[in-house]
């Protein structure tokens, strides 16, 4: 497992450090090393997947900068964070808020930042490897905290496999299911971030009703996010069936340019370079110039410091490094 440096030993994410992970919460620590230098506006601790807008992980946060000698060093900064639901954040709070999963977290948190969620730039960054034992199946994943019998959950999802979100604290078992979601036929969702991904990666998939549903507004911001209706399957023909009628016709993912320009964090060139060849941007101008000025709005916000602001803005110049953008197309 790789260990956080710099402004990374920082980032919070749930069962953060224990033996069992969740997949979604897990992501923030490989998304980050692949998007990122560990350089970042100053802050006490970030957040940067999940539904981490909320009262009581301010009041975590607070606990945990209690000795912290500046405003800066005791805040939480926040991006691609949603909210638990409509007024889990009181109005009042101290986050610093750049980006948000959905627009429903935006509308009730009145905020003008970019909308979307951060796992969804996991394609531009890293490739699938081949999961032969996955691939052409369909997938149930379950929640985290299900612990009904895999006999039992297959007998209700119809699937061919059961793909469990709790992983071990291993970055090699966190891409193995990312591997096994890129390579399936369809997925069958109980946790957000395993429809996420098969989103991300093009994979049909349904949110799985498996008669326990767990904040029901983060699903159906993230469904916003993507223009698609929020519903659920009881099972994989119903799961089938809705995609094909209501939520592939209207699914559509957003430019994630936006996002990554909203970042805390200082973005890699080679990053944003697989971003643009992702989404098949080839007006670099004009992209770099979007890059620079979503860049420009957080050390704004974040009032951070010239040398951050350098190291930020580094890959919006023009540099050689540019021309091997239709390299990666």
């Amino acid at each position: 497992m790789a260990h956080p440096i710099g402004v990374f030993a920082k980032i919070d994410y749930w069962l953060q450090g224990t033996a069992e992970q969740n997949f979604g919460d897990f992501l923030s620590a490989e998304l980050c090393d692949r998007l990122f230098l560990p350089v970042g506006i100053r802050a006490g601790r970030y957040r940067v997947i999940g539904s981490a807008l909320a009262d009581f992980i301010l009041r975590d946060t607070a606990a945990l900068t209690r000795r912290a000698r500046t405003p800066q060093d005791r805040r939480l900064v926040a991006w691609g964070c949603g909210l638990r639901d409509e007024a889990s954040l009181s109005p009042g709070h101290t986050a610093t808020i750049l980006a948000v999963r959905g627009p429903l977290s935006r509308a009730a948190l009145g905020l003008d930042v970019p909308i979307g969620d951060p796992a969804l730039l996991l394609p531009a960054v890293y490739q699938p490897a081949p999961a032969a034992e996955f691939a052409g199946r369909s997938l149930c994943i379950p929640h985290f905290h299900d612990r009904r019998p895999d006999a039992e959950l297959l007998a209700m999802a119809g699937t061919d496999r059961i793909l469990r979100p709790n992983l071990p604290n291993d970055r090699a078992a966190l891409r193995a299911m990312v591997d096994a979601i890129a390579a399936a036929d369809f997925v069958l969702s109980a946790s957000l971030h395993g429809a996420i991904v098969a989103a991300a990666y093009g994979v049909k998939f349904a949110y799985w009703d498996n008669g326990h549903l767990d904040l029901p507004f983060k699903w159906a911001d993230f469904a916003a996010s993507v223009a698609m209706p929020c519903c659920f399957a009881r099972d994989l023909a119903d799961g089938r069936k809705l995609y094909e009628t209501i939520m592939a016709p209207r699914l559509r993912l957003p430019s994630l340019l936006p996002l990554l320009a909203a970042a805390p964090f200082a973005v890699r060139p080679q990053a944003l370079l697989q971003l643009l060849a992702h989404e098949r941007l080839t007006d670099l101008a004009t992209a770099s110039a979007a890059f620079a000025a979503g860049q420009a709005r957080v050390a704004a916000l974040s009032g951070a410091g010239p040398e951050w602001q350098a190291a930020a803005l580094a890959p919006a110049k023009p540099r050689r490094w540019w021309q091997t953008l239709f390299q990666l197309r």
